[in-house]
């Protein structure tokens, strides 16, 4: 049986997953459907977990102990039970104007620290971090496009609730870049601030940070969230207001996002440094 090392880094299809969840009695993972079967018959079910305990076995990451049982390689034990029940989790989703979704998650407990991502279709990676530096690190080359752009000279912070925020981002979105820029001067932006955050909202690639922690205790301990709109003109960072119901959306340089963004690792770092 294989132990986790710094250079490890397990590639799985969806099949696996289900197969190593199912020894586990684990019922998913983030990024996973939350039904993974659902709409399969019994017997379609049985033959997928079945066809991933076979190409785990193959691999010598399972072996049966008695006719039913599967023991699990410790270095998978360690990279996806991590990823089912995490002390903490910070998800960065890369959103392009296009609605293309890039979503990755690192994972913390007091023993490991992992990254769990999707290169394509059906196909899960699980990555150790060596330490927090090394997380860092990761979280800095998945978002470093963010960090390049200047901050905007000529626009104002606005603060606004959650709900004129989802208005905002649904509406830029969707194209309607007046009907944001109209919902942002109804939080009270000034005009020229509305429509530049609204236009940088329909046309850049969104960057957004939301991390979890206490995920192990029966109510979560806490969580915190970001936005960064990486426009070509200048980023927006969008954070909430501490001890407020607010958020407030406001022009922010390349090295002010990239500080925001890894200060969201905090928690898993507290996490991972538990004993």
């Amino acid at each position: 049986m294989t132990t986790t090392t710094p250079q490890t880094r397990l590639v799985l299809t969806r099949d696996e997953v289900l197969a190593l969840l199912q020894a586990m009695g684990a019922s998913g993972i983030n990024g996973m459907d939350p039904e993974p079967l659902k709409g399969l018959s019994e017997k379609e079910a049985t033959e997928r977990l079945n066809s991933g305990a076979q190409t785990l076995l193959n691999r010598g990451l399972v072996q049966y102990e008695g006719e039913d049982t599967l023991k699990i390689d410790s270095t998978a034990l360690a990279l996806v039970g991590a990823c089912v029940v995490p002390d903490a989790t910070l998800l960065i989703a890369i959103s392009a104007p296009d609605g293309v979704l890039e979503p990755r998650y690192f994972n913390a407990t007091p023993s490991v620290l992992v990254e769990q991502s999707s290169p394509r279709p059906g196909v899960f990676a699980f990555e150790y971090l060596q330490d927090g530096a090394a997380m860092r690190v990761r979280i800095q080359e998945v978002v470093a496009a963010a960090w390049a752009n200047p901050a905007l000279a000529s626009a104002a912070a606005i603060e606004l609730s959650d709900a004129a925020l989802t208005d905002t981002l649904t509406r830029a979105r969707a194209g309607d870049v007046a009907g944001a820029e109209r919902a942002l001067v109804q939080a009270g932006a000034n005009p020229d601030s509305a429509r530049q955050c609204a236009t940088a909202i329909s046309q850049a690639n969104l960057f957004t940070g939301l991390v979890a922690w206490g995920l192990r205790n029966e109510t979560p301990a806490g969580n915190d969230s970001l936005i960064v709109v990486n426009a070509p003109a200048g980023n927006w960072l969008i954070q909430p207001v501490p001890n407020t119901q607010k958020l407030i959306a406001r022009p922010a340089a390349g090295p002010d996002c990239e500080r925001a963004m890894l200060s969201l690792t905090a928690a898993l770092e507290r996490s991972h440094a538990r004993t």
